[in-house]
């Protein structure tokens, strides 16, 4: 198989996409996550003055989950005195306490809806530009770098079900539905387009496949995975990578920086971390620690006010950090329209 056909696989993904088949110059600046991958027993935070790293190889954090114990119940009332000095008086029950829905997305995390809407929504849709999926050598903050070494990327994620209305003619696109039942998540992310000033520096494109499960009140990460950092090979034949995968409930409260869950192949593993990004932004991120490629891969959506469970997030750009032989390497989509 050719070194070229990841970037054939990741092209047919997007032209897929661009087909309606269902299935930097300027200086521009946009902030990364502040939040960067936590190892799992000691929370790895950055602030805005370092640099985010790919987590070290750690077990994964436990995502809080809600109270399996039962729900405080009001008190039983008393029964009315019969005294003469109390039969005009009557006796109101407690009522209990009048419950709210957690915030869609808060200070310290998002909702298990929220998740299930950043896996299940295209990064890129039918419609789009397909430099939407580019990314460009940057800096820390996002600002894009001229005459960089590092080459333009290509990222996306897709899952294997269309949205309504696709597929109903040629060309056309569809709108966002959640998925139902089961689906593949997929993503090709860091695959070269275009050389820097090194033609040398090379990248490897990481494949992966996930199954999802998204039910009424919760969604389902497999227990294994599928992926592969090698460019030209079939990543469906990459190694199976295992865990206990998760299950969250779709009102459970996810915290900035924890762990999702985690998936190991001896000893190299994947992650899936929630990142904040800015108080209506948040990033879903992959922590790659590969055979030969150390990645954060994250998309960042908008979550607008108001916004309700099948409800489509707004797309705001996706970026990488690499670290190889003690160096790191940023790469950030463009704002729109530049």
């Amino acid at each position: 198989m050719s070194i070229n056909t990841r970037k054939l696989q990741i092209s047919a993904a997007v032209m897929l996409l661009l087909a309606g088949c269902g299935g930097g110059s300027n200086g521009s600046s946009e902030p990364l996550a502040t939040n960067t991958p936590a190892a799992a027993n000691t929370t790895t935070t950055v602030n805005s003055t370092a640099a985010a790293q790919p987590a070290p190889s750690q077990p994964a954090a436990t995502v809080s989950q809600p109270s399996t114990q039962p729900a405080a119940q009001p008190t039983v009332p008393t029964a009315p005195r019969t005294d003469a000095s109390h039969n005009n008086a009557q006796v109101t029950p407690p009522q209990p306490a009048a419950q709210h829905p957690a915030a869609a997305i808060s200070a310290t995390g998002i909702t298990g809806a929220v998740l299930a809407t950043m896996l299940d929504q295209r990064s890129i849709d039918v419609g789009d530009d397909e430099h939407a999926a580019y990314a460009y050598p940057s800096t820390l903050e996002g600002k894009i770098l001229d005459g960089a070494t590092a080459p333009v990327v290509q990222s996306v994620q897709i899952r294997s079900t269309p949205y309504a209305g696709e597929g109903q003619r040629p060309g056309a696109g569809g709108s966002y539905t959640p998925a139902t039942g089961s689906y593949t998540y997929t993503t090709f992310n860091g695959t070269k387009v275009s050389d820097g000033t090194n033609p040398h520096f090379e990248v490897n494109s990481i494949g992966m496949d996930l199954e999802v499960t998204n039910t009424e009140h919760a969604v389902t990460l497999a227990t294994h995975l599928v992926a592969l950092d090698e460019n030209g090979g079939n990543y469906l034949q990459g190694p199976t990578y295992t865990g206990a995968g998760a299950t969250l409930g779709k009102s459970d409260s996810i915290h900035f920086g924890s762990v999702v869950a985690e998936w190991k192949h001896g000893a190299h593993n994947v992650q899936l971390l929630v990142n904040r990004v800015a108080d209506d932004q948040a990033a879903l991120c992959w922590n790659y620690h590969l055979p030969d490629t150390n990645r954060l891969y994250c998309n960042k959506w908008t979550v607008p006010h108001g916004w309700k469970e099948g409800q489509p997030l707004v797309k705001a750009g996706h970026y990488l950090v690499e670290v190889r032989d003690g160096n790191t390497t940023y790469w950030h989509t463009r704002k729109q329209g530049q």
